[in-house]
């Protein structure tokens, strides 16, 4: 993995967006002109500043076109610790999904496509991200899909018992139980998302509820497979790729990229 430059002198522009431990701003390196994404904790507030620097140590390891980019990091006058992020511009997926009331299920394939790759890639390297939703998942203009927010992130050789909580909606039994966090835990959290896309709202995954979201019966079959239960019978994440309802990547990406820019570009400028 090349290292990136080090970024020495720059200015923080705007606030862009909340992480689940800290602010995420927008800002560029007045050395190439360049944009970037800074996600900042307070060392006065330590939740924060220990979630901060989880992040900047699983971050800064990874090497993956399906995650967001660790740039760098420092600490500055004000006593704040700063992870330097690529900037995605399109936003998060979250957002994009509330906006449209639910996407259609071809986008939800060409979008979910790159999560598993990104989640392949983690689980592969021994990581569970412990926070899996389309907030989670930055857009780019050019057709990019990557994760991001590895705030909760841990490696799966510490201690399964070791809760690292993510959020309310999108959490696995077996973490409400206090039981375990491994990567099945992501697995459950990767249906919820696709629910979440599928309606724009905070994921129901009641039988009644899932039958009003319009999702075929393959997709209903991939949430199947997301199950805590079905993953423990043998399921999981490389399964989900046998599944019909998932093209392959190199087939969806010209699909994929127009979808994309067509959607944000109308969302901008409605």
């Amino acid at each position: 993995m090349r290292a990136p430059l080090p970024i020495k002198d720059w200015i923080r522009l705007k606030t862009i967006g909340n992480g689940s431990y800290g602010d995420v701003s927008l800002a560029r390196n007045l050395e190439d002109g360049r944009l970037f994404a800074v996600k900042s904790a307070t060392c006065n507030n330590e939740e924060f500043l220990e979630s901060l620097e989880r992040e900047i140590k699983v971050l800064k390891n990874l090497d993956c076109p399906f995650i967001v980019r660790y740039l760098g990091q420092c600490n500055d006058k004000e006593g704040r610790l700063n992870i330097f992020m690529e900037y995605m511009d399109g936003g998060d997926l979250s957002a994009l999904s509330m906006r449209c009331k639910g996407l259609p299920e071809l986008a939800i394939k060409a979008y979910m496509t790159s999560i598993l790759r990104g989640l392949q890639y983690l689980h592969g390297n021994g990581i569970i991200h412990c926070d899996i939703k389309a907030k989670n998942v930055l857009l780019g203009f050019l057709g990019d899909v990557k994760l991001a927010d590895f705030g909760a992130a841990k490696r799966v050789s510490s201690e399964l018992c070791d809760i690292h909580a993510g959020t309310l909606g999108w959490m696995a039994p077996e973490i409400f139980r206090r039981r375990e966090q491994g990567i099945p835990s992501d697995i459950w959290s990767l249906g919820c998302t696709v629910v979440e896309m599928a309606t724009g709202k905070v994921p129901e995954l009641s039988p009644e509820k899932l039958k009003l979201t319009g999702i075929s019966d393959c997709g209903l079959d991939f949430l199947e497979k997301c199950s805590f239960e079905s993953h423990q019978k043998g399921g999981g994440l490389l399964s989900c790729f046998t599944i019909p309802f998932w093209p392959l990547y190199t087939q969806m990406k010209p699909y994929f990229h127009q979808v994309l820019s067509s959607t944000i570009y109308r969302l901008l400028n409605e």
